[in-house]
This record gives structure tokens, sequence and C-alpha cells, in this order.
């Protein structure tokens, strides 16, 4: 009878165990499960996080690229700036030695060489011309830049937000939880769509009205320049003629010489263009006489 009241015991005690163990077991399997589920949704909360700053990172791409794009179609100008004030150095050289070869030289060369611009001055027109599209630069992307700032304050302050009142009113694994990040994650979607087509509208824009600025101050570059070269020559030839006794000459051979020469190159003329570069263009007062010598 005692063994038969200790079995009962012992399988009692068995039974309880296995109960225990099978108790612990789902509750091991439902925590881990819940976290499971917490980990998805954390994970795929951060997935879209990704993809918001992603989008950050692609204007931020956009933006700059248009920048080094505006500035590199301006780098024109400063080369031009550097050939013209090398000519000058160069016209310098070439009358240094005129001035101790002879007197007549001496002179001549005194008497004209303030005509030939200086190397100062031609940097400074031409960097005038540099200076005005440049200083254009935050004006173009300043519209793109404030839509791109306004959509990282949303993703950053009104989806973070719309995230925890979700977190907030619903427990994590309850359907209206899931539902609630959703909602918020589509008109986050809808949001981003939108402001993006904004943005790269604004981009356009951006591009068009760079040309503009590009082409003016290519068109003050090229005045610049025209004006430089035209100078030099002249101060060329009028030494030239000083040196050969011909600088009181009014006519030499059979045309009139004109101390305003203007040296135009032969790809500039088109016989049946109306609107071809302009010899008088730039000028600050008009004069009896312009010779235009084509080279």
């Amino acid at each position: 009878m005692e063994f038969k009241t200790f079995a009962i015991f012992l399988l009692t005690i068995i039974g309880a165990t296995q109960a225990v163990n099978n108790s612990t077991t789902t509750f091991m399997r439902n925590y881990q499960n819940y976290n499971n589920s917490l980990l998805r949704t954390d994970n795929y909360l951060d997935l879209n996080r990704r993809q918001y700053a992603d989008y950050i990172q692609q204007c931020d791409k956009e933006i700059e690229d248009f920048k080094k794009n505006y500035i590199e179609r301006l780098s024109v100008v400063t080369i031009l700036s550097e050939m013209m004030t090398t000519d000058i150095v160069k016209i310098h050289e070439h009358l240094n030695p005129l001035e101790v070869l002879s007197d007549i030289g001496n002179d001549c060369v005194a008497k004209y060489r303030s005509k030939i611009p200086t190397v100062a001055v031609t940097k400074t027109a031409f960097l005038a011309c540099y200076n005005a599209a440049y200083n254009q630069i935050n004006n173009l992307v300043n519209p793109a830049t404030g839509t791109k700032n306004n959509l990282n304050s949303y993703y950053v302050t009104n989806i973070e937000r719309d995230f925890k009142s979700c977190t907030t009113r619903f427990p994590a694994l309850d359907i209206n939880y899931t539902e609630c990040l959703a909602k918020v994650i589509s008109a986050a979607t809808t949001h981003t769509t939108n402001t993006m087509k904004t943005f790269r509208a604004q981009i356009e824009s951006a591009l068009c009205s760079s040309r503009a600025y590009v082409k003016t101050a290519l068109d003050c570059t090229f005045i610049a320049q025209n004006r430089t070269i035209t100078l030099n020559a002249e101060a060329n030839l009028m030494i030239d003629r000083c040196i050969h006794g011909l600088d009181d000459c009014e006519r030499c051979g059979e045309g009139r010489f004109c101390e305003q020469v203007y040296y135009m190159p032969q790809y500039q003329i088109e016989h049946d263009n109306a609107t071809m570069p302009n010899p008088f263009y730039g000028r600050n007062s008009s004069t009896n006489c312009l010779m235009i010598e084509v080279y």
C-alpha cells in the first residue's frame, strides 16, 4: 500500500514538472515571437529611415554637381584672363629691348607704352566678368536647397513624431499599431514623391538660369578680350610707325591712317549675319575714324 502511494506521488510530481516545463516552453516561445515581431518592426522602420537619408544625400549630390558644373563652365573666363595677361607680359618683354637700342626707340616706347593695358587692370576686368556670374551660384541653388532642407526636417521631425505616436497609442503586436505605421510611411512616400518633383524642377530651372549667367559672363569676357587685343595692337602699331618716322603721317600710301585700329579675326566675319561683332561696342566715345584690320 505504501509503495502504491509513493508511486502515485512520484507520478504526480513528474506530471507537475512536465506541466511547468511545457508552460515555460510556451512562455519562451511567445516571448521569442514577441521579440521577433518587435525586431521586424524596428528593422522595417530603420529600412525606411535609411531610404529617407538616401533621398537627402541624393539631393545634396545633385546640388554639389550643379555647383561644380557651373564653376567649370565659368573656367573659360579664367583661362582667357591668363592668356591676355601673358600676352601683355610678352609685349612688354618685346618693347624693353627697343628702349635701349636707340634714342628714337626709347622715345617711341615711352610715348605709347601707356596705351597697353596693365596686367592688374586686365585681371580686374576679367575678374569682374567672372564674379558677376559666380556670385549668383547661391541664388541659383537656394530654392532647391530650401526644398531639400524642408524634406529633411519633415523626416527628422514629422515622421519620427508620428512613429512615436503609433507606439504610444497601440501595443506593439496590435494590428492597429501596424496599420498606424503603414499610414505614416504611406504619407511619407507621397510627400517625398511630390517634394522630389519640386526639387528636380528647381534644379532644371537653375540650369536654365545658369546658362544665361554664363553667356553674360562670356560676352563680358569677349569684350574685355577684344579691348585688350585692340589696345595691345594699337600700341604696337603706333610704336612701330613712330620708330619708322611715320608718327605724324596723315596719309600712308593710298589709304588714310587712323590711330584707332580694331583687329577682327576672319572667323568673326559673317556676311549674312546682321548681328556679327560690333567693333564700336564698348568704346567710350565716338571717333573720327576706326580702322578694321582682318587677320
